[in-house]
C-alpha cells in the first residue's frame, strides 16, 4: 500500500469513519409525547420482581427509571437511533445509551421496545441554523438573516418555549416579503393568535394572490379555507410546481392526506417538478404507506431520469425493503453525477459494507473498475474501506498507522491499492 495526495472526496471518508450521526443535528421530544412514551414502555405493567417504571422527557433523550419498594434500582437513557448518544438501537424509534441496569431488567425492557410497531415521534432541529443567543430587538437584529430567525423560532415551539417564540416574532420588521409573511403567520397560527394571523396576511394583496397561485394557496390554508386546489390551479397549471410550498404548510400543520393529495395532483400536472414528487413520496412515508412509496418512487425515476435526488429517495426505499443490490446500483450512480456528497457516498459505502452476502463481489467488481481506470477514486476508495473494514489490507495495520491513514486522507490523499 502506497500513498499519494488527491483532493476528491476525503473529507467524505472522514465523515464515515468518524461517525455516522447527522452533523449538526439534534433530535428533541415534547411534552406532548409523554403519554405515546407510556404506551410504548407499557408504564402500566410492571417488570418481574414487581420493578415499576416510570419515565420523564428530558430534551433530546428519555430517563427510564426502574422502582421496587420506593429504591430505585436501575436507570436507562433512551435516544435518538442517530444521536451521538446512542450505543445500541432498540425498537419504537429508540436506541439506548448510558444506563445503569440489571442485565435481565434490560433485556427486558429491550423485549418490550421491540415488541412495538409504533415509532415515538422525534422532532429534527438543525443546530446550524439556530442562533445561540437570538437578539430579541428589531435594532439588535436589523442585519440577521431572516431565515436564522425563523429557525430560531421553530427551535423555540419545537422545545416548547412559547414566550420565547412569541417574542422573537413581537419584534419582527414591518417590511417584510410575501413569503415572509407566511412564514411569520404560519408561527402565529401555531401560537394559537388568529388576529396576528389575519393582521400579517392582509399584507398579501389581491392582486398579488391573482398572480402568484401559490401565494393563494397558502394564504387560504393559514386562514382555515378549504382548498379546491385544481380550480385554483386552472389557467396556472404552468406554475404547479411552485405550489409546493403551500404543500410544505399543510405538512408542518399535520394535514397529511389533504398535504398528500395536492402533491400527487402536482406532479400530476407537472411530471418533471421533481419537488413534486419527493414531497408525495416523504408524505406516504409519514403516512407509513411504504409499498405505495416505492410505487410512486419508481415513477418518479422513469419520469426524471436525471434527477439524482430521487435515486436517493429510491434507494432509500430499496434498502428499507432488503433490495440493497438495487440501492447499491442507484448509490453508485448517484456518487457519478457532478461532486459526490457527503450523504451519498456515505449511504453507498454503508450499503455495500451491510451486504455481507456480496461483499466479496463488490470488492472484486470496484477493484476491476479502479485498475481498468487509475483515476477512478471513487472505485479506489470503496474497494479500500472494504478491505479495511474486513482487516483484510496486505499488511496488518497498527493504531498509529490507522489513524495516520485516517489523517492522510482528512487533508486531501488517499492510498493505492496494489
Amino acid at each position: 500500500m502506497r500513498w499519494k495526495c488527491v483532493s476528491a472526496l476525503s473529507m467524505v471518508v472522514v465523515a464515515l469513519l468518524v461517525s455516522p450521526t447527522q452533523a449538526g443535528t439534534t433530535y428533541v421530544l415534547g411534552a406532548d409525547a409523554g403519554e405515546q412514551i407510556g404506551k410504548l414502555l407499557k408504564l402500566q405493567e410492571p417488570l418481574s420482581g414487581d420493578v415499576a417504571m416510570s419515565a420523564s422527557v428530558d430534551g433530546s433523550s428519555v430517563v427510564v427509571l426502574g422502582k421496587k419498594a420506593g429504591k430505585t434500582v436501575f436507570k436507562v437513557s433512551l435516544v435518538h437511533p442517530l444521536s451521538g448518544e446512542a450505543v445500541e438501537k432498540v425498537g419504537g424509534g429508540f436506541a439506548l445509551a448510558k444506563h445503569q441496569a440489571p442485565a435481565s431488567l434490560l433485556e427486558e425492557l429491550r423485549k418490550r421496545l421491540a415488541a412495538t410497531d409504533e415509532l415515538v415521534h422525534w422532532k429534527a432541529i438543525n443546530d446550524s441554523r439556530v442562533p445561540t443567543n437570538p437578539p430579541e430587538t428589531v435594532d439588535e437584529r436589523s442585519s440577521l438573516d431572516l431565515a436564522d430567525v425563523f429557525a430560531a423560532i421553530e427551535h423555540k415551539l419545537t422545545i416548547e418555549d412559547q414566550e420565547g417564540a412569541r417574542r422573537l416574532l413581537e419584534t419582527m420588521p414591518p417590511a417584510i416579503d410575501h413569503w415572509a409573511r407566511v412564514e411569520v403567520a404560519f408561527f402565529w397560527k401555531k401560537l394559537g393568535d388568529d388576529k396576528r394571523v389575519n393582521e400579517m396576511v392582509s399584507g398579501i394583496g389581491e392582486e398579488v394572490t391573482k398572480e402568484h397561485v401559490a401565494l393563494r394557496l397558502a394564504k387560504e390554508i393559514l386562514q382555515g379555507g378549504t382548498i379546491d386546489f385544481l380550480a385554483a390551479m386552472k389557467g396556472h397549471e404552468s406554475a404547479a410546481c411552485d405550489t409546493v410550498l403551500a404543500v410544505n404548510l399543510l405538512q408542518r400543520f399535520g394535514k397529511l392526506d389533504e398535504a398528500r393529495t395536492i402533491a400527487t395532483s402536482i406532479r400530476t400536472l407537472d411530471p418533471s417538478c421533481v419537488p413534486g414528487w419527493e414531497t408525495e413520496i416523504s408524505l406516504l412515508l409519514l403516512l407509513d404507506k411504504k409499498e405505495e412509496a416505492m410505487t410512486i418512487a419508481k415513477a418518479a425515476q422513469k419520469a426524471v431520469p436525471k434527477a439524482e435526488g430521487l435515486w436517493q429517495v429510491l434507494a432509500y426505499l430499496y434498502q428499507e425493503s432488503g433490495e440493497l443490490e438495487k440501492a447499491v446500483d442507484l448509490l453508485d450512480r448517484a456518487v457519478r453525477v457532478g461532486k459526490p456528497s457527503g450523504g451519498s457516498l456515505r449511504n453507498l459505502l454503508g450499503t455495500v459494507v451491510r451486504n455481507s452476502d456480496n461483499r466479496q463481489r463488490y470488492l472484486e467488481s470496484y477493484l476491476k473498475r479502479h485498475r481498468a481506470d487509475p483515476k477512478d477514486t471513487i472505485s479506489q476508495m470503496i474497494a479500500g474501506v472494504i478491505l479495511h473494514y474486513e482487516n483484510r489490507l496486505k499488511s496488518p495495520i497498527s493504531s498509529w498507522r490507522r489513524w495516520r491513514m485516517y489523517w492522510v486522507i482528512l487533508i486531501g490523499c488517499t492510498f493505492t491499492l496494489r
